[in-house]
């Protein structure tokens, strides 16, 4: 769980693009090309965890996707694309703030669910593991939320053909990040888990597009995940409780819901007003 725009002088897009005088523009082979080598480095640690020891694929494989990032970035600038969204935001407080918003919105939802009775807690962790626990956590959420934002808005957003704007392109980087998703069918489809992306998705996207960069919004899911790895996903977690009730008909799944559409509400209050082209 990414402040301003460049200028339309330097910018088509919410990330920004060099002047189309400057650099032979991108055919739509390698604007493919760029998307999807971003997408299978990303992936790169979890595909080694089936061939090599865990703490191998977790240096291996954010060190290769560090690596295709700044190819990427690099042939995307050399090519008119811009750079991917990985400009600063102007107000360099704005992704601390999402960050800490983020978490802390994972946290309500999680004392929600507490005091609902939906969340068995059985004990918590010592203070060191929990700092190891929060770490780790911080470790995970970063690479997630960072990975996907640049390959979802940084990366697709920038390649779209120029006709896309606006609501089209946060239509479009919301399904995709939808997509990205797929490999947790089981969740698509007996929880409202595909509802908590597509807000999820929008609350990211609305942050790219105000900023014309990713980190804010990158930010902001980087707590939401890192809430969700502290509390409950973390091997181990900072607190030890029974697997939550999930499913269509338990009000636990529609809290992960709500706590999204609450991320939309901060992504707005975040960022400002656009003032690029009109993308």
């Amino acid at each position: 769980m990414t402040d301003t725009v460049p200028s339309s002088g330097t910018s088509q897009r919410a990330a920004g693009r060099a002047p189309s005088h400057a650099v032979r523009p991108a055919g739509a082979g390698l604007r493919v090309a760029v998307v999807l080598a971003l997408l299978a480095a990303h992936w790169a640690p979890w595909v080694l965890l089936g061939v090599v020891p865990s703490a191998i694929a977790w240096t291996v494989g954010p060190a290769l996707f560090a690596a295709a990032a700044v190819a990427a970035r690099g042939v995307a600038l050399r090519r008119g694309l811009g750079d991917l969204g990985t400009s600063r935001p102007r107000t360099t407080w704005l992704p601390a703030a999402a960050l800490l918003l983020g978490g802390a919105t994972y946290g309500l939802v999680t004392l929600v669910r507490w005091a609902g009775g939906a969340l068995e807690v059985r004990g918590v962790l010592a203070l060191w593991p929990a700092v190891v626990a929060i770490a780790a956590g911080l470790a995970m959420a970063g690479y997630q939320a960072v990975g996907e934002e640049l390959v979802v808005r940084g990366a697709l957003g920038s390649v779209l053909p120029g006709r896309w704007r606006g609501a089209g392109l946060l239509t479009a980087t919301t399904a995709a990040f939808v997509l990205i998703h797929a490999p947790r069918a089981e969740a698509l489809l007996h929880t409202p888990y595909a509802l908590h992306l597509v807000l999820a998705g929008v609350a990211f996207g609305l942050a790219w597009l105000r900023t014309g960069s990713i980190w804010v919004g990158a930010a902001l899911h980087a707590g939401w995940n890192l809430g969700a790895w502290a509390f409950l996903e973390g091997r181990p977690a900072l607190v030890v409780a029974d697997p939550l009730p999930a499913g269509w008909d338990q009000w636990s799944s529609w809290a992960a819901v709500v706590g999204n559409a609450l991320l939309v509400v901060l992504a707005l209050l975040l960022t400002r007003r656009r003032s690029n082209d009109g993308r």
